[in-house]
């Protein structure tokens, strides 16, 4: 592994990047839908082996990155926008982690968010509880 690409999986990605990111992730999903914009975007993570273990620090700071920018994202970023984009930002740095989709009955409301190792990522559990997760993979 060359030292550029050790330095991309042990530090956080930019806030320039990550709004990069946010953005192409939100014309794909206009253009291309949400099942070809996950399948490029697993696709370009596929061949990126995980490290051992995830360090807590890079996915707290990756997480925080994606969270300041689609604050200020124009037209502010959709839960399954910010999902897509650290999903691809934390598999770029060999974290493996997962989306997942899940809907709320009453009122009817749909849900995106990423999980590792089983347990969600900037998530409060007060909109979890109330989501059913869908089964099934999404790629």
């Amino acid at each position: 592994m060359d030292t550029a690409t050790q330095d991309l999986r042990t530090a956080a990605p930019s806030m320039v990047g990550c709004a990069l990111i946010l953005l192409a992730v939100r014309l794909a999903l206009k253009t291309v839908g949400f099942r070809r914009c996950l399948a490029v975007l697993h696709r370009r993570t596929q061949r990126i082996r995980p490290p051992a273990s995830a360090d807590k620090s890079l996915i707290d700071a990756t997480m925080h990155a994606v969270a300041s920018v689609s604050a200020f994202f124009p037209g502010r970023a959709l839960c399954l926008e910010q999902s897509l984009t650290l999903y691809y930002c934390l598999r770029r740095r060999g974290v493996d982690v997962d989306i997942r989709l899940g809907v709320r009955h009453t009122p009817f409301a749909a849900h995106a968010w990423v999980e590792y190792q089983g347990a969600p990522l900037h998530e409060q559990y007060d909109t979890l509880h109330q989501i059913v997760p869908l089964s099934g993979s999404l790629l």
